[in-house]
């Protein structure tokens, strides 16, 4: 009879640690699965991820309204024990200057500019240059939109952008 009380006891452990197990591994799926979105890169210690999920598109406006809205995430971590000097470089998927000389950019909601006016860079364009101490994380925040002035036609096109980052 003692015997049956510490089967059923064990049991019962067993199948709680179960689905305690069981729960825990669809969580990680589903965190994982969650985490997809962003974009993740590590280049000699430093760690970068990029997070789009926010960012709608690009549209017309003004300066004021695109930098209220949502944008790029660019997450940068320094792992290696000297400092890291560093540039981030956006390529459109366009390349006709009527479109991009339309488009205005923001690092970090401080740096708006002209694409057409940044530092090019092997078919891309060059947002800043940048250096982060080690042990440190910085994330930078791009936003990018086009001109009050622009045109209906010019605006369907729909501007896209990959990014890189380059260490220096």
């Amino acid at each position: 009879m003692e015997a049956s009380k510490v089967l059923k006891k064990e049991i019962i452990i067993e199948l709680v640690a179960l689905v305690l197990f069981s729960t825990a591994c669809v969580f990680a799926m589903v965190s994982l699965k969650g985490k997809e979105a962003g974009d993740i890169a590590s280049y000699d210690d430093v760690v970068t991820i990029l997070d789009e999920k926010k960012f709608k598109g690009i549209d017309v406006s003004s300066d004021g309204k695109a930098l209220n809205g949502d944008g790029v995430t660019y997450t940068i971590t320094n792992n290696q024990s000297k400092v890291v000097s560093y540039q981030i470089v956006i390529y459109p998927n366009i390349h006709d200057e009527e479109v991009l000389k339309q488009v205005r950019i923001a690092l970090d909601d401080i740096y708006i500019s002209d694409l057409n006016q940044l530092e090019r860079n092997q078919g891309g364009y060059v947002l800043g240059m940048k250096a982060l101490n080690p042990g440190y994380t910085k994330i930078h925040s791009i936003k990018y939109w086009y001109k009050l002035d622009t045109s209906e036609e010019i605006s369907r096109d729909n501007v896209k952008f990959k990014y890189k980052i380059e260490l220096l």
